[in-house]
């Protein structure tokens, strides 16, 4: 579960924005003339996995650390979701040059401004469906089968090219933007796998988390009955390992890590 950031980190966050948002030339206020909060966080390297720049190398210490959040409008926080565009270290850099010019005249937040940031750092701060997640599920063998449909697309266009133009300068152009076109579809593929993965892994994480308390239930009450060795806390405990083992299983089925080994 991401951790929210810590009341020191919102405070000098609020003071370091000059009540602006950091998006270059940008004048949007973060907070309206009635007192009331508009802007919106922004992690450099997203909280969790699915999210944008996500970096799994990270620690939930670094990811709620205040080098790793900007607060933005909006808009530019929409926008800055384009990793193409916004990776991090042009949001490093969008970052640094925005607070230096509040280092010396830092924006006093009013504290009903500061409990409102945290209200909403709170409620993102509690446990969420992976339902919540707009993430696309692409299983091993429909990765496999959307490469080889992309590579079979480049190979057709080439064939027909050098058929048509063979000999011609049009004919390199024309190779260079197919090979082009072939190489954003693979990376968009590959990115869709990451993301898709990364959600398998939080949702085993889940389930195993869940599991992990049962069995933790199980051994504290079988505790306090003196019955910490018996048959019937073997039991419940295999009765628990079972259930997990089961729920893994439709995890794997519904991500197709089943299909890994299997032939296409």
């Amino acid at each position: 579960m991401r951790k929210k950031p810590t009341q020191a980190t919102v405070n000098k966050l609020l003071s370091l924005s000059g009540n602006q948002c950091a998006f270059p030339n940008c004048e949007e206020n973060l907070v309206n003339a009635e007192g009331t909060l508009i802007g919106e966080i922004c992690h450099i390297e997203a909280a969790e996995p699915g999210g944008e720049r996500y970096n799994p190398e990270q620690d939930d210490e670094d990811r709620r650390s205040l080098s790793n959040l900007l607060l933005l409008c909006a808009n530019h926080h929409r926008a800055t979701n384009n990793i193409d565009i916004y990776d991090v270290a042009t949001l490093g850099e969008i970052k640094a040059e925005h607070e230096k010019r509040y280092h010396k005249n830092p924006y006093a937040a009013s504290e009903g401004v500061r409990d409102q940031l945290d209200q909403i750092l709170e409620s993102i701060e509690k446990p969420k469906t992976v339902n919540s997640y707009s993430v696309e599920i692409v299983t091993d063998s429909q990765h496999r089968a959307d490469m080889a449909e992309i590579q079979h697309e480049f190979n057709s266009q080439a064939q027909n090219v050098t058929s048509r133009l063979s000999g011609t300068s049009a004919a390199a152009v024309a190779q260079s933007a197919y090979q082009s076109a072939a190489s954003k579809k693979r990376r968009n593929q590959m990115r869709k796998k990451a993301n898709s993965d990364r959600m398998y892994e939080l949702e085993k994480k889940d389930i195993e988390d869940e599991f992990a308390e049962k069995a933790d239930h199980v051994k504290a009450e079988m505790g306090r009955r003196g019955m910490t060795h018996s048959g019937e806390n073997k039991r419940r405990l295999a009765q628990v390992r079972e259930q997990l083992n089961r729920e893994l299983e439709k995890l794997q089925i519904k991500y197709g890590k089943n299909e890994s080994n299997s032939p296409d």
